[in-house]
């Protein structure tokens, strides 16, 4: 038996790049014969004795790696270039659907995204500049689109929970079927378009923004607020700054708690240590630190006054020998009158504000439901009076900013 003729690597490599480019023939369209069984038969034939040649003309391994890297260069050249952006805009197009509550397939977008990361073959290139770029600029207009809505339709509070919400469930999507490498980019988008580009109106939501939050006493709104803007760069400038203001808003209010402690007009001591507990979690021990110890003082001072007294009530024969008579400045007989005054113009002001507000929104109004409204978005602050109401109204016809109709006494129409 004669021996078998050894087939160099060069020569073997060019019979077999024949039957590759008539294979990309054929995947093509293009006019090619189909393979006969004797092409069939001499490149099996061919490739086989090439990989059981003795060493050193074993050519398995480097056949292997010139046919991986041919069929490589023709998926990424032909095939991948062809495809791309169809697969990527289906690709996008179902992320969208998925974010409107529809069901997917996540583990075959999972398969589909699997393929611009190894068409890199370690590389992130394909994924990055083909796929991932897209992909954030729809979710940026997408996410735009959503907060342009929520902004006018939503409390403060509602629209930080859909926030919230929405960065959990694009965390989720990276989790499924996106890249680990996506998620800081796709949030930092989330966060941008729903709560850096409208920080400061959602703050100062009139009826529920940080002021409301903060008055109210909301505290699970207050941490939610916490926890969004302090994943935004210097994202809590703003409601560091709303909470200052309302710190100082609360200053007379600390000042006249002083007041009626150190003057002994309480009605409640209790209530008054209530007060200062609150303050305490709102604020901290140091802002009521003097205040508890003003409080203590005055507590300790009504207990040794109260057992001297009754001391010398049950020794009637100990004589201290010491009588003091003290001047003590006391508040001036007015004072309950001023801050009535005070109090009344306030809420003329408050009234005043909310009339207009109603009717600027609304330009045309009957009396009766100007009041209802107005007695609703007042009732927080406090409960107008009907007649206060109505003596607003007919100040503010005054200086022009309503008008009476002219076949309708009580039907009003805003002016400025």
């Amino acid at each position: 038996m004669s021996e078998r003729k050894t087939i160099d690597l060069e020569q073997g490599w060019d019979f077999m790049q024949k039957g590759i480019t008539k294979l990309k023939n054929i995947l093509e369209g293009l006019p090619e014969p189909q393979f006969s069984s004797e092409d069939y038969m001499m490149l099996y034939t061919t490739i086989y004795n090439m990989c059981t040649q003795k060493p050193p003309n074993d050519y398995s391994q480097p056949l292997y790696d010139k046919y991986k890297e041919s069929f490589e260069e023709y998926i990424i050249s032909t095939v991948y270039k062809e495809i791309n952006g169809k697969v990527r805009d289906a690709v996008i197009s179902l992320i969208d659907q998925e974010r409107e509550g529809e069901q997917i397939d996540r583990a075959l977008l999972k398969n589909v995204l699997d393929i611009f990361v190894e068409i890199g073959m370690g590389q992130m290139d394909h994924y990055d500049n083909d796929f991932e770029a897209a992909m954030l600029k729809d979710t940026a207009a997408y996410y735009s689109r959503k907060a342009s809505n929520w902004i006018l339709e939503d409390s403060c509070p509602d629209y930080m929970l859909k926030a919230e919400e929405c960065l959990k469930r694009e965390k989720d999507r990276v989790a499924h079927y996106l890249h680990s490498s996506s998620e800081p980019k796709l949030l930092e988008k989330v966060q941008h378009e729903l709560l850096s580009v409208y920080a400061n109106q959602l703050l100062e939501k009139e009826h529920s923004g940080c002021h409301a939050l903060l008055r109210d006493d909301k505290v699970e709104d207050l941490s939610r607020m916490f926890r969004l803007f302090s994943k935004i760069p210097k994202g809590l400038d703003p409601v560091s700054s709303i909470f200052k203001q309302s710190m100082v808003q609360l200053h007379p209010s600390w000042k006249k708690l002083a007041r009626r402690l150190l003057f002994d007009k309480s009605a409640n001591d209790d209530h008054e240590r209530s007060i200062l507990t609150k303050l305490k979690q709102q604020c901290g021990g140091q802002f009521t630190s003097k205040m508890e110890g003003m409080v203590t003082d005055l507590t300790l001072a009504k207990e040794n006054q109260t057992s001297f007294e009754e001391y010398l009530s049950n020794n009637p024969n100990v004589d201290p020998g010491i009588d003091l008579t003290v001047t003590i400045p006391l508040p001036p007989v007015d004072e309950k009158k001023k801050v009535i005054e005070d109090v009344d113009k306030d809420r003329r002001y408050a009234i005043d504000a909310s009339i207009v507000r109603i009717m600027k929104s609304r330009k045309v109004l009957n009396y009766q439901q100007l009041v209802v409204e107005c007695v609703e978005q007042l009732g927080r602050m406090f409960k107008p009076d009907v007649k206060a109401i109505k003596k607003r109204i007919e100040d503010l016809i005054s200086r022009d900013y309503l008008e009476r109709d002219k076949d309708n006494a009580n039907l009003f129409k805003y002016l400025a």
